[in-house]
């Protein structure tokens, strides 16, 4: 038992080694010989001496002074700041400019007829706490860009996070949006999908809100307090169908609003794939050349379960979903093994 003890400390020690040893004998970095290394490190610690937390509040507290939207003014003047300070650093800087799509609207009317009048304000008072929050004249309005131009008269229908879970509710439940406006409160799905759904179940409007159970007072206190959204608060942002025009309304060219269209470019791409594997492999014995069909057949059978078949029932069987994916890559790792490239 003794022997044993005396073992086990003199591996601790083997693998610990001396306090101190591992860091004067550090490796050099990738890419670097020891004196390069020597010269990098040096270096960074400069840098790194020079980051200072005033400046880094400082500089926060001025680009975030007055509203800065794309297209303002102070969004010009944060850029030019920015370069400026770039070029002082002894960086070659320039602005480019782009020119995008972004909406803003002309008029914006939310009211009540029945059973009592009541027109919403849309604006957010100005708070004494908050030097920024009276800048109205530079402020973006309460909106959502992207939004569709229009005016509707309908029947409000309360619709909870307006998720596709929650239009089967309601169909349970025998309740019709179509023909009706919506009112969905944020969170659960990217604010996009809330009118994306709704249109798709005959909806004619679509309002959203934040709601205080998730952010407001019944989660923490509200702002200027706390965190969380105050009782007038009122996001701003987005309902472009991001999943489909990533970056912008013209991204995609609108194809993948077509189901034909999708079907024909994703399957057409998968054939590619496929076609450029088999060139450039050949199969080993039976196991390289059916384990690849039967992966490629029934990836196809996923898809096409995927265009037929209701969405899954939860998130739980989404992410279940999602992990038995590491079986397929399993699968085809194993196919891999048994091919060689030609």
């Amino acid at each position: 038992m003794r022997q044993l003890r005396s073992t086990i400390v003199t591996l601790l020690f083997v693998v610990t080694g001396a306090p101190g040893l591992a860091r004067a004998e550090e490796p050099p970095l990738l890419g670097f010989g020891p004196a390069a290394t020597k010269a990098e490190r040096a270096l960074e610690a400069r840098f790194d001496a020079e980051i200072r937390r005033t400046d880094i509040h400082e500089w926060v507290q001025r680009l975030s002074s007055r509203p800065h939207h794309v297209g303002s003014a102070y969004g010009r003047a944060n850029a030019e700041w920015m370069a400026s300070l770039f070029r002082f650093w002894g960086y070659d800087t320039k602005i480019e400019t782009y020119e995008v799509l972004f909406p803003t609207p002309k008029s914006r009317v939310v009211e009540m007829v029945a059973p009592h009048a009541f027109r919403a304000a849309l604006v957010e008072p100005a708070l004494p706490e908050d030097a920024t929050s009276g800048q109205a004249p530079e402020q973006l309005p309460t909106y959502n860009a992207y939004s569709i131009d229009g005016d509707v008269t309908g029947e409000l229908v309360y619709v909870n996070y307006g998720v596709p879970a929650d239009y089967e509710e309601l169909e349970r439940r025998g309740i019709d949006v179509k023909g009706r406006i919506v009112i969905a409160r944020y969170g659960r799905s990217w604010r996009g999908i809330k009118p994306k759904v709704a249109a798709e179940h005959g909806a004619i409007g679509c309002l959203i809100y934040s709601d205080p159970r998730d952010d407001g007072y019944f989660a923490g206190d509200a702002y200027p307090k706390g965190g969380y959204r105050s009782s007038s608060g009122a996001q701003r942002g987005s309902v472009a169908d991001m999943p489909l025009y990533p970056g912008g309304p013209m991204a995609g060219l609108g194809l993948w609003n077509s189901l034909v269209g999708t079907v024909v470019v994703e399957g057409a791409m998968f054939a590619a794939g496929v076609g450029l594997y088999l060139r450039s492999t050949r199969a080993l014995d039976k196991t390289g050349r059916y384990a690849l069909w039967a992966l490629i057949g029934f990836l196809v059978l996923v898809y096409v379960l995927n265009l037929t078949s209701p969405p899954p029932p939860s998130i739980e069987a989404v992410a279940w979903v999602g992990q038995a994916g590491w079986l397929l890559l399993l699968w085809a790792v194993w196919a891999d093994r048994h091919r060689a490239v030609d």
